[in-house]
């Protein structure tokens, strides 16, 4: 991948370029030793959380073009990750669309090997587990298991509060936008509109319409299933309790509606 990447380096006006998944983390970088680290990793960060509410309120995006005074930042979505090029304010943005429909080809190759073999890897164990959310049972976990069936999340009630009181009375499931990606890369559909739940207890499965948690900057709701009061009926969950998940394969954009 840092071929690749210093392969794209060497078009005219391109100052540095960066790879970074969909979750926001840095993969490959190949910019000047004034950039550091920190630094490189605040940007992809910040570039996943704006380039994804962005696709998902205007539909596919095929390339991001910011103008600086002094700077352009170009940014191309792959899939499952983004390639973003700091360049000169003269670039031949002509040029370099052109040369980047040849080398993203070979990028998305080697950036698609790479996640696959971090998909077969095996897990480290849980060991440190993120905090519960308050009121949760004592002794949950906040980690996404992904077992042969499907994904193992734990049951969050939706709070019942007046403003929640009619989506308490819709079946539904909420997750966050890490939990939806993991779920999404696990079956390898993209991105998704409905998922299914089973309780392995008692058998009982339904589908539900996904909404996405806008801001978990703590991860507070990493695996879990933030679900209705009508929805924790239907399956006959309570809080902590496991469900297993799984895709119906369908179309269309993450949901981006809060709870």
């Amino acid at each position: 991948m840092q071929a690749v990447l210093t392969q794209i380096n060497s078009m005219p006006g391109i100052v540095g370029s960066l790879v970074c998944d969909e979750d926001g983390r840095l993969t490959a970088q190949a910019f000047p030793p004034l950039f550091d680290t920190t630094m490189l990793d605040q940007a992809a960060a910040i570039l996943a959380d704006s380039t994804f509410g962005l696709q998902s309120a205007t539909g596919s995006v095929d390339l991001l073009d910011l103008r600086y005074n002094e700077a352009r930042i170009v940014v191309k979505p792959m899939s499952h990750s983004f390639l973003l090029l700091l360049c000169t304010k003269a670039v031949n943005m002509q040029l370099l669309t052109i040369s980047l429909n040849v080398a993203i080809k070979k990028l998305e190759r080697v950036v698609s090997a790479h996640l696959e073999q971090q998909r077969v890897q095996p897990a480290a164990p849980p060991e440190a587990a993120s905090p519960p959310l308050a009121g949760a049972p004592p002794g949950s976990r906040t980690v996404v298991a992904e077992g042969a069936k499907g994904v193992s999340l734990m049951v969050q009630p939706m709070k019942n509060t007046a403003n929640t009181y009619w989506d308490n009375m819709v079946e539904m499931v909420s997750l966050n936008r890490g939990t939806s990606i993991q779920i999404s890369d696990f079956f390898v559909t993209g991105p998704f509109k409905k998922l299914k739940l089973t309780n392995p207890v008692n058998g009982r499965s339904k589908k539900f319409p996904v909404y996405i948690i806008k801001d978990d900057a703590e991860h507070l709701f990493d695996g879990k299933a933030v679900v209705s009061l009508a929805s924790m009926e239907g399956l006959g969950v309570k809080p902590g309790d496991p469900v297993m998940a799984t895709i119906e394969v369908g179309g269309g954009f993450f949901g981006w509606e809060g709870i």
